[in-house]
């Protein structure tokens, strides 16, 4: 069934109670949405004032469900929020006896029934805000919702006290008995949340951390608990600032044992491992919170580390600053080592993991999988390590052929793409070869006023004429060499700008010449060594670098790089 019909403020809110259904996002607008709100009903109602026939205010559609003696808020929770925060503010701010009981009864019927109650809610709302003559009192410290709802109180009195008496009066009149909603009532929760998400699709999209700690509200054991739950979920959101979906994913990963997510999202996984283990005696859900508030902390400073190219705390290798694999990929499994590790600080053994999942990262961009078969072997590592097993040995062993086959053709022929020429050149020049497990040998970073650019020795366009077409007569070899690795070196911006097209001994000149601005890098010595460059010299130092990065990737097995015979070799693709 469902009832749909124009009611106002009062009809609205004075004669029915409110919940947010669970695919709700907990209240969560902002002082700008909450300013202009306020602005726009105190213009409509001076507007209103000067005309005879006096207009309504239409604040949209709101869809709830009957649940009990309750109406559970399926779309409507931000507005319905507000105007009760509004609602408020003008019955502890007009004179007018009737007029305060008329807001009053919006509010709640008797302090023990509130008109609107929020998901484990911290009763900021209630004992705070809804209880008359308790605007603000009390409201202080706090994070999340507390804050939101503080903040959003403190930008309506503000706007509410700017006015004369006289006009608060009259905006709360009209606010009750002018301004309009579309109220929908379904009796079907399953229909009710279609037309949610249907309207939804022109709003704010509710996040995965939202719906989590809505789940978590609904299967707590009893109120407190459920309160509980909640408050431990927004202290994680706290913790993990904006990139709560990226943690909701990965502390699902890591704490949920489950063959394929393909078909259902992290927030449906997680709602059925709770639904289904929120009756046992050793309460999961308090387990997951807490382990959810351990390592939400850690969330950033991997971020840091895998972003930036830094070091967190003093132990942890840099976590490959130059993989082209996406960061979000093997981010979760970052997270297990650090979760694993009882001694994080100095640990050994924990330095030993990430220096050998920078390799095998790497590895992975070099295999030129497809970004499907990449996660997909990122995520089966991820389950071997939370069973225990070895991640390196099982899904990050390469064991297949065809993969390390892929890689040494990646390093053997020209290579097209920009990002894996620069990565490869950058892996080359932080390597630290031998049994430091500290696999970058010194922090690096760009010059932001000057970074590095890839200079192409031979150069990719070469002008009519040159001498590179003597050096190199076969004109395929002019279109072919270009972009083989033993042709690439990095060098700052402003010096690829001189270097240019020029021939190799000009380039010899300008390198000599700018030796202090190229003490981050090494490769330019090879430039400068040469004696001739041409199809055997680049040919002759691509070999020699593969071969070092081959060694560097430390693949298992005695797996001897095969330089150019790689590209003759079977290499179907392994899926």
């Amino acid at each position: 069934m469902i009832e749909s019909r124009c009611v106002k403020v009062e009809e609205l809110f004075g004669g029915a109670y409110f919940k947010p259904a669970n695919v709700q996002r907990d209240y969560q607008w902002t002082t700008n949405e909450v300013s202009q709100l306020v602005a726009d009903l105190a213009a409509w109602h001076r507007r209103n004032l000067l005309r005879t026939h006096k207009r309504p205010y239409f604040m949209g559609t709101i869809v709830s469900v009957k649940a009990g003696q309750e109406l559970s808020l399926f779309d409507g929770l931000q507005r319905a929020t507000t105007l009760t925060l509004l609602i408020c503010a003008l019955r502890d701010r007009i004179s007018d006896d009737i007029l305060t009981n008329r807001l009053d009864s919006c509010v709640s019927e008797r302090p023990e029934l509130p008109r609107l109650r929020l998901a484990g809610d911290d009763n900021t709302l209630g004992s705070h805000i809804q209880s008359r003559g308790a605007t603000l009192r009390g409201i202080v410290g706090g994070f999340g919702r507390r804050i939101v709802l503080r903040q959003n109180l403190n930008t309506i009195v503000s706007a509410i006290d700017a006015l004369p008496d006289d006009e608060r009066a009259g905006l709360a009149a009209d606010l009750l008995e002018r301004v309009v909603f579309i109220h929908v009532v379904l009796d079907d929760a399953e229909l009710a949340e279609q037309v949610f998400e249907t309207i939804n699709m022109r709003g704010l999209r509710v996040e995965p951390h939202e719906l989590v700690k809505n789940r978590l509200s609904q299967f707590g054991k009893s109120t407190d608990h459920a309160f509980d739950l909640a408050m431990g979920w927004d202290r994680v959101r706290h913790a993990t600032k904006s990139d709560e979906e990226g943690f909701v994913q990965a502390v699902g990963d890591l704490w949920l044992s489950y063959p394929d997510t393909r078909k259902k999202s992290i927030v449906d996984i997680l709602s059925d491992w709770m639904a289904a283990n929120r009756g046992e005696a050793n309460d999961p859900l308090s387990m997951f919170v807490a382990f959810s508030e351990q390592h939400a902390p850690l969330w950033n400073p991997i971020e840091l580390a895998g972003r930036a190219g830094r070091a967190y705390a003093d132990y942890m290798v840099p976590l490959l600053p130059i993989c082209v694999v996406p960061f979000d990929d093997w981010k979760a499994l970052a997270l297990a080592f650090l979760a694993a590790s009882k001694k994080p600080k100095g640990d050994q053994r924990l330095a030993e993991q990430f220096s050998l999942l920078q390799r095998r990262c790497m590895a992975l961009s070099l295999s030129q999988l497809p970004s499907h078969t990449i996660r997909s072997i990122l995520r089966e590592a991820l389950i071997e390590f939370k069973s225990g097993s070895d991640p390196f040995s099982g899904a990050l062993s390469f064991a297949k052929p065809t993969h390390r086959q892929r890689i040494q053709l990646t390093l053997s022929k020209p290579i097209s793409d920009f990002q894996t020429r620069r990565v490869l050149l950058k892996w080359i020049e932080l390597r630290n070869i031998g049994n430091n497990v500290r696999f970058l040998s010194y922090p690096y970073r760009d010059d932001v006023r000057d970074p590095l650019e890839v200079e192409h020795v031979l150069p990719a366009h070469t002008p009519e004429g040159s001498m590179w077409s003597t050096a190199f007569p076969n004109e395929d070899d002019l279109f072919l060499y270009p972009d083989k690795l033993g042709n690439l070196i990095l060098v700052p911006q402003s010096l690829n700008r001189d270097l240019g097209q020029s021939w190799i001994d000009t380039k010899k000149k300008v390198l000599a010449k700018n030796k202090h601005k190229l003490t981050k890098v090494r490769g330019w010595k090879d430039i400068e060594r040469a004696k001739e460059w041409n199809a055997a010299a680049i040919d002759a130092r691509t070999a020699r670098l593969a071969a070092e990065v081959w060694t560097d990737l430390k693949l298992p097995g005695d797996n001897p790089f095969a330089g150019r015979a790689a590209l003759f070799a079977d290499h179907s693709d392994p899926g």
